[in-house]
């Protein structure tokens, strides 16, 4: 029934489609729109959409446009590296126009003290030592919690 709507013009070619399966019997669609050009058009979402609430997704949109510094959390690097660029891509049409990494090297862990907005990737064996840092109002997101 997808393929005949994009067929049809109903829905547009250029959409990110995610079926993400919830649980036993619940799937979720989720469609970006998003042009053709764009960087991260072709993201997967399955990560975050399984491993976030919408609550905690709202959360942190909700942060990334008051340009605040957040730090996601997880213990598989390329979930974290996954669900960095999808929640990116979700600010389409607007831009993360600071600090984007998606995984910070253990090394420049204390980059977490900065006082510009970013959005970086940890591992979360390095919970220990962020929380050791001075840290002012930096959002916290553990995407495996």
């Amino acid at each position: 029934a997808l393929l005949t709507a994009v067929a049809n013009g109903v829905i547009k070619q250029n959409l990110s489609l995610c079926r993400c399966k919830l649980g036993a019997d619940e799937t979720l669609l989720f469609a970006v729109d998003h042009p053709i050009d764009y960087p991260f058009m072709r993201e997967d979402y399955s990560s975050l959409l399984r491993r976030m609430k919408p609550d905690d997704m709202l959360m942190v949109f909700n942060a990334m446009l008051q340009e605040k510094r957040i730090v996601v959390l997880s213990e598989s690097l390329p979930t974290l590296s996954n669900c960095m660029h999808a929640l990116v891509s979700l600010l389409y049409p607007l831009t993360w126009e600071h600090i984007f990494i998606p995984i910070l090297p253990p090394q420049h862990i204390r980059f977490a003290c900065a006082p510009m907005p970013f959005l970086v990737g940890m591992h979360r064996q390095n919970l220990q030592q962020l929380a050791q840092l001075p840290l002012d109002e930096v959002v916290l997101v553990d995407v495996d919690a």
